[in-house]
């Protein structure tokens, strides 16, 4: 069962993230010192016009200075710390990255901003649809796995039996030499903030869609209001679909059998974030999720779904956390093991009746849309593409592009105006 304070915390926290814009950005101000804590996205990628965009809302942007970290590498399955683990040397883990992103930049077209220029199935690189394990090995990158792993390719889960494609789409070309900033108030949310100040009342939250028409000639939507519990009909000429369009997504449209023959095939993650405190948790260190078995040097070995991924000394006696689990992942499971894994390391002879509390959370719900290295042969992104404006509706988000906000923003410069075309 959860625990009475993570109850607690869940149903009452302001810091809790509901009904809000911004998609995987998160931020929770601390009430006493006025202090941002940016648990979600934690930087921007400056990548395209993404710097020019926030600064089109008067945000000045710049480079935050980052907490430095002590790290400890603990099994979460067992609470105990493993002493005999052997990180990458600094050498070899960079010779790696870099091999790596050489080989990510030759693809780069085909993946970034979008998938619009991936080749047709018999012409895809072998590189791009081997199983991501094999394409380690072919190129001997063991020593870089433990890096992109922590920065964001633990959102894949297990990435060793995905096709290497998608292992580029969560950590690829763009993020390598392109640089990052941040709002210099320190909230990643002011620009969402900003934006939904300007579109004023056609922004709708805590909504649902209860019905829907679409055709070759328009849309027509009812959108639910759950607070008033009214209805508003919406009539458009083009639908625009932001979230990640996996099938339980999609029950509220009215659906075709070609679209859920794309919808049906994904795999995917569910991936969680939050900011906890508790006081056995140590100030300034990062408590790395490292199995056993990946001591001493057995790099590969990565912990298994679902997990906590780590926890994070933000600052005061903040810790922020990740979680990643399969499709059957939810927050409740989530939290029973945030709570289970900082009481398995405390130590035996320091017994604590100390629930984690729950500062802020997010659910960031299906991520990481996949197919396998078949499906990829069959012509599964051509198919996948062909949803594009087909019944009046078109698509954006990670699964159509890569999982980097600014990317997104520049997929959106190309997606646009083939939306708008003939209007």
């Amino acid at each position: 069962m959860v625990p009475i304070q993570l109850w607690a915390a869940f149903k009452s926290s302001k810091g809790l993230i509901k009904n809000i814009q911004g998609g995987h950005t998160a931020t929770y101000q601390d009430e006493k010192s006025g202090a941002f804590y940016n648990f979600g996205i934690q930087t921007f990628i400056d990548y395209g016009g993404a710097r020019k965009f926030v600064e089109r809302f008067n945000i000045t942007t710049g480079t935050l200075p980052r907490v430095s970290l002590n790290r400890t590498y603990v099994d979460f399955e067992t609470g105990k710390v493993v002493k005999d683990y052997i990180p990458p040397p600094t050498n070899d883990s960079s010779a790696a990255l870099n091999k790596y992103t050489e080989l990510a930049r030759q693809y780069a077209d085909y993946l970034a901003p979008g998938f619009w220029n991936f080749p047709e199935p018999g012409d895809i690189p072998e590189d791009l649809s081997m199983p991501f394990s094999d394409f380690v090995a072919k190129y001997k990158l063991e020593a870089m796995v433990p890096a992109i792993f922590e920065i964001t390719v633990m959102g894949l889960g297990d990435p060793m039996p995905v096709p290497t494609m998608y292992v580029m789409q969560a950590f690829g070309a763009p993020i390598q030499g392109s640089g990052s900033f941040n709002p210099i108030s320190g909230n990643n949310m002011e620009l969402y903030q900003k934006i939904e100040k300007l579109l004023g009342a056609d922004v709708r939250l805590n909504s649902i869609i209860g019905d829907s028409r679409r055709s070759d000639d328009g849309v027509e939507l009812v959108v639910i209001d759950l607070i008033s519990q009214t209805a508003t009909l919406v009539k458009a000429k083009r639908l625009l679909i932001a979230f990640e369009p996996v099938s339980s997504n999609m029950n509220f449209l009215d659906t075709d059998d070609q679209e859920m023959a794309v919808f049906n095939k994904w795999e995917w993650t569910d991936v969680q974030c939050g900011i906890v405190k508790h006081s056995s948790l140590p100030v300034g260190v990062s408590l790395d999720n490292t199995p056993q078995a990946a001591a001493p040097r057995n790099y590969l070995e990565l912990p298994k779904m679902p997990f906590v991924a780590r926890y994070d000394w933000m600052g005061q006696d903040y810790f922020r956390i990740l979680m990643v689990g399969d499709k059957a992942y939810n927050e409740w499971k989530s939290l029973n093991q945030m709570d289970s894994t900082v009481k398995r390391m405390l130590k035996t002879d320091e017994e604590r009746d100390e629930d984690v509390t729950l500062v802020a959370f997010m659910d960031h719900g299906p991520m990481h849309l996949h197919v396998g290295t078949e499906e990829l042969k069959k012509g599964f992104i051509q198919d996948q593409y062909a949803l594009q404006g087909l019944r009046s509706t078109w698509y954006t988000g990670a699964a159509w592009s890569m999982q980097f906000t600014t990317v997104l923003w520049e997929f959106n410069e190309v997606l646009l105006p083939k939306l708008l075309k003939g209007l």
